[in-house]
């Protein structure tokens, strides 16, 4: 992938406490369970019948640069695309990219970053595609 630093060590934890993207990734996916969005730990990882699903790219080499490694999917289909960012680094081209044409056909698609989560902003987000019904739209001559 061309544009983005790459590090050969590891990173300290940030003031804050969030070193990497997995980290900021592992604080999600326990938000997601305590709202009952993603099934409890001690129930597995699999998709389950009655909750969302929460997928994430732990390692993208070998696959086609660009799309957000972050995927949730709520009880009602909706879908949510975030990638993954530390405060310091940046989007490669190719995601600038992906998520641009993600924007253009609708998508729920945005970067989450350390400072998102201490900010509220990451709860707030997903608290509310929790909840988020899709908007039915009846053809004309019937009822939604």
């Amino acid at each position: 992938m061309s544009g983005a630093p790459r590090r050969s060590t590891p990173r300290a934890k940030t003031a804050l406490g969030i070193g990497s993207e997995d980290a900021l990734f592992e604080e999600i996916r326990g938000l997601c369970r305590l709202i009952g969005l993603i099934p409890p730990k001690n129930i597995g990882t699999r998709p389950m019948s009655g909750y969302g699903f929460l997928y994430h790219t732990k390692i993208s080499r070998g696959s086609t640069a660009g799309l957000p490694d972050c995927y949730l999917l709520n009880t009602y289909g909706d879908e949510m695309w975030r990638e993954l960012k530390l405060d310091d680094t940046f989007l490669s081209p190719e995601q600038e990219i992906v998520i641009g044409l993600q924007q253009l056909g609708g998508r729920d698609v945005a970067v989450w970053r350390p400072r998102d989560w201490y900010s509220g902003r990451i709860a707030r987000e997903i608290q509310a595609f929790a909840r988020r019904r899709p908007i039915l739209i009846a053809r004309p001559g019937e009822t939604a």
